[in-house]
């Protein structure tokens, strides 16, 4: 492969990148809202464009839900084949500040903004241009199918169902590549685990209509108070044992080698406070901040329904309320155990309240010593420049527990495109366009690298 040539196609590409990058941003794909369900389907027919240009198959999965969008592209069966994985639908814009509009798509100070810019559209759109390119010029070296999930913000109910219906056998796949993943302390990434994840709705009823307080206060049961009851005492049972009984016995205590790793990251915590915009940090010591992000489990609460929320003073007590809640798990834990825990104290409170888990996915984790994770290593590290660090993520991705069921333990590669800057999930998403300058001459590399070792299953 040309590597100068491809290094000159990552920064001329660009301004052609950024148009498409905010043309698919105007479409709000979110998976969550049944409202947009044409939006996600207009952004899924828009991928099949884009896979269209690189000379691939392509089609459209139809699910319960939203739909997959897959693409196939063989130039030798005697090469290796990859499986390309992003998703396309986007979080909500949610109710923080946005200095521009949610879905504006526009480029400003050298990035595209709007939410789904950097989860997930912004690296899915390098890696297609990556592979245009390669194909274009016949140095593409690698077989590849693609599967774009329009279900991963909602936790991926129906992906193993699109991943059988694409057609692809269990042993056609030599390895994964998944770009939706975030660089660490200004270094890109290979994620080598990923916590696992518990979502859960609790709702509490204690009256057939809303009360006045003044009439029936102190006769009562307040269900926004018996609710914040149930979540302070499961997090001062997990804060009392953050690695105990109260989510799982089952925590796996990190290895020297991670320990080591963790160090040799030389991860700065106030520069990563600064990227993310935490102000009220549970620590300021660096390594005990890595260990809380990546190989701890949580319990959190993420939001309350029910009750007065304008601007008058109302005394009337809400008949019933709902919150959203969730845990994180590590590698060694089982989400339905860590659910009954959950389910056991919240009871504890009172018995009357009503749970219903509504997410599962198992924790994920590993080798670095694969020869396709060392592949990445090298072509980050060329790509952008930078040494790469190989990382834990204390996040979750819906789609890996279907790879790891279908394709058993083929490597799964998690090169991180995207910067703690992006603000993933929150306001002010972007994607900067050094980064998929970056991201295209990684993914170039990685491909060209994995080509060279040829079929690692028979």
């Amino acid at each position: 492969m040309d590597i100068e040539a491809l290094d000159r196609f990552s920064r001329d590409v660009l301004p052609e990148f950024a148009s498409d990058l905010g043309g698919l941003v105007q479409i709000p794909s979110i998976s969550g809202d049944p409202v947009h369900s044409e939006d996600v389907r207009k952004c899924a027919e828009a991928l099949l464009g884009f896979l269209n240009r690189t000379g691939a198959d392509h089609r459209l999965i139809e699910t319960e839900g939203h739909p997959a969008v897959f693409g196939s592209l063989t130039v030798d069966e005697k090469k290796p084949t990859i499986l390309v994985y992003n998703h396309y639908d986007v979080q909500p814009p949610g109710e923080g500040k946005w200095e521009l509009e949610p879905f504006s798509g526009k480029l400003k100070d050298g990035a595209v903004h709007g939410r789904g810019a950097t989860d997930d559209k912004g690296p899915l759109l390098a890696t297609i241009e990556t592979v245009d390119y390669l194909n274009g010029i016949e140095e593409l070296n690698v077989n590849l199918r693609f599967i774009f999930e329009g279900e991963e913000e909602s936790g991926s109910p129906n992906f193993s169902n699109a991943l059988k219906q694409s057609g692809i056998g269990a042993n056609d796949i030599d390895g994964i590549l998944l770009c939706d993943t975030v660089w660490m302390n200004g270094r890109p990434t290979i994620t080598y685990s990923l916590r696992g994840l518990v979502y859960a709705e609790m709702t509490y009823r204690s009256a057939k209509a809303p009360v006045h307080s003044g009439l029936v206060g102190g006769a009562v049961k307040n269900p926004l108070t018996v609710l914040s009851n149930a979540i302070a005492a499961c997090d001062k049972a997990y804060r009392n044992n953050p690695s105990g009984d109260f989510l799982d016995e089952d925590v796996a205590e990190p290895t020297e080698e991670e320990l080591q790793a963790l160090d040799n990251l030389n991860f700065d915590a106030e520069r990563f406070l600064r990227d993310t915009g935490i102000t009220r940090p549970t620590t300021l010591n660096s390594l005990t901040m890595l260990k809380r992000l990546w190989m701890q489990p949580t319990i959190e609460a993420h939001g309350f329904i029910g009750g007065y929320t304008g601007p008058a003073s109302s005394t009337v007590i809400p008949d019933s309320a709902t919150a959203k809640i969730s845990m994180r798990l590590v590698p060694n834990q089982d989400p339905n155990k860590a659910a009954k825990t959950l389910s056991d104290n919240i009871k504890k409170v009172d018995e009357d309240i009503e749970i219903k888990f509504t997410k599962s996915i198992p924790p994920f984790k590993t080798r670095t010593d694969h020869p396709y994770m060392k592949a990445a290593h090298s072509a980050a590290e060329q790509g952008f420049g930078i040494i790469p660090a190989y990382v834990g993520c204390g996040g979750s991705i819906g789609a890996v527990p279907a790879f790891l069921e279908y394709f058993g333990q083929r490597p799964i590669v998690m090169l991180a495109m995207s910067t703690e800057r992006d603000s993933y999930h929150g306001p002010n998403e972007k994607f900067e366009l050094q980064q998929a300058a970056g991201g295209i001459r990684t993914v170039g590399r990685f491909l060209d690298n994995v080509g060279k070792m040829g079929r690692t299953v028979a």
